[in-house]
Parts: structure tokens; sequence; C-alpha cells
């Protein structure tokens, strides 16, 4: 059975509306997408760091809950599990983020993950370019790209965490180089390439680099995909989280890959027909987890 391993970062998001608390949840777009996936029973490991804190156990079980693989996740004992407080208007538009975290000196020591070929290795958010753990986990990336496994890489900027992207392009780039699919939206590539149009970017930046270019964005409700010779465009459902809608893309891309049997060597070269399946399948993920209760695609019946 192929298997599909996310390395991101473990975090507690506890969120605020009106400056009054409403809930507490496990955060981050590739955890997110990790649970999906394990839901709907993929095989999947999560590759993070957790302190024996609470916040680490309630991170822990919320994966273990939805099925995802832990042994992975590295659980040290100097420092806490990173929680972010999110402060939004009673429409949901964040207005103010604050972020906690303490970490080891000595950090992500985890224990490396079975990679086979083709299977699927998902990266990104600021975790894959923070000076802090870069060195070993691009060393796993680069481990899955010699064991010809598929590479995605889902920049997913953060401004409030970035304030200088020239300090960390040759990180990005690295990033780009050796994904097969990379995974933006708009906010990304202004911020990277200082670009709106994603065609633009994929034409003059990522083609450079890799093969294909998944962008979803907001603002027309689209998701396109730009391959060597053809691009194509999927309409999106609005979605009033955009972190909610990009995780169920993302597991959706890794989930179509596995079920219609598209392999590395395949990544080259998508058809027309690939490119469809890949973009209807992370529009039905994308609205599932819109839907569900916990934002989270739920199991099939």
């Amino acid at each position: 059975m192929r298997k599909i391993i996310l390395i991101g970062e473990c975090e507690l998001n506890v969120l605020f509306r009106n400056d009054r608390p409403w809930r507490a949840l496990p955060g981050g777009i590739l955890l997110n997408s990790a649970a999906a996936l394990g839901n709907r029973k993929y095989d999947v490991t999560f590759v993070s760091e957790a302190a024996t804190d609470h916040v680490g156990d309630i991170i822990v079980d919320f994966l273990t809950l939805h099925g995802v693989a832990i042994h992975s996740i590295d659980r040290f004992t100097e420092g806490h599990t990173s929680s972010v407080l999110t402060f939004s208007s009673d429409h949901g538009e964040v207005r103010h983020c604050v972020r906690y975290k303490q970490y080891p000196q000595q950090s992500f020591g985890v224990v490396w993950p079975r990679i086979d070929p083709d299977d699927i290795v998902i990266f990104g958010e600021f975790y894959s370019i923070d000076e802090r753990v870069r060195a070993r986990l691009f060393d796993i990336v680069k481990y899955a790209s010699e064991r010809r496994a598929i590479i995605i890489y889902a920049p997913a900027i953060d401004n409030s965490r970035v304030t200088r992207i020239t300090r960390v392009m040759p990180a990005i780039l690295e990033n780009l180089e050796i994904s097969d699919i990379v995974v933006t939206d708009r906010k990304s590539i202004a911020t990277i390439f200082n670009k709106d149009d994603d065609k633009a970017a994929y034409a003059d930046h990522i083609s450079f680099y890799s093969f294909n270019h998944v962008n979803i964005d907001f603002a027309t409700s689209s998701i396109n995909m730009h391959c060597r010779k053809y691009s194509q465009s999927v309409k999106l459902s609005d979605h009033p989280d955009p972190d909610v809608a990009m995780s169920g893309i993302i597991a959706g891309i890794a989930a179509a890959i596995i079920d219609n049997g598209l392999l590395r060597e395949n990544m080259e070269h998508l058809t027309s027909d690939d490119v469809e399946l890949l973009l209807n399948n992370a529009i039905k993920w994308s609205d599932s987890a819109a839907a569900a209760p916990d934002n989270i695609v739920e199991p099939l019946n």
C-alpha cells in the first residue's frame, strides 16, 4: 500500500472572536491534510515535533483519532508545544495573531519514516524554511526524492513569520527544485514572486524548477493547474476559511494521485485527463472539509 508522509508543524490554534475565547483546535494546513487523509483510511504518517505537555498530547491524540501514524513525531521534554492565539472579528476576519513556542536547542530529532518508490511526501509552510529545523527536515525530503517518491511542496507563506522574503528565498528555491507538484495560493505567489498572476508566476519562475503548479485563487474562486504544455482551471466554491480549503485541496490531490495509479514517472508528463482528475478531486475534498463540523474531511460511509 502506497504511503503519504506529511512534514509540518504541530500547533494548537486558540481562536478568539471579538476578544472572547471561541474554540481551540489543532492547527496547520498540513496537519489537517494529514487528518483528512487518515479519516479516509489512507496510510498516513505525520513527521513533526511536540512537547510532552498537555498541548502536545491534544495534538498527538487528535492525529491518532483520525488514523494518522505518529511514530515520527519527536516528543521533546525541554520546552512547550507551539500555541497560536488568533483574534478575529465576528465575521471571522483575522485581525491579529500571537504565537507562543519554546523549543529545545537540539530539535527535530524525529524517527525517519519508511519511504518507498511512488509514495507521496508533502512538506511546506513556514516549517520548511525555518532555520531551526531546515537542515534535518530537508534531509528527509532529499532522501524521499532519491527513493523516487512524489514530492508535493505547499509554501503557504505566513507574512507574520517571514518579514524579509529575500532571506528565505534560497530555501524556497531549493524546495521548488525538488518538488514534482507545487501548490500555492495568490498570497504566496505575490509574496514570493511579487506577482498576482499565477500563469506568469509559473512561466517566469516555477516552471524552471518544477513541472506542475496548482494555484488556488480565492479572489476569482478558481483552482488553476499549469503543466509544461497546457493549463486547466476549475471553479472553486466560496470558502470562508482559506486554510480549510487549502488543507482539503492538498489532501484531495494526494488522494487522487494514489486512487488513479499515478506514479513518479508520470509527473513530468501529466495528461489533460490526469489534471482534470486531480483538480476535480481537490474540489470535492475542499468542499467536504468546509462542510464538516470540525473542518476535517469526514470518513466515507
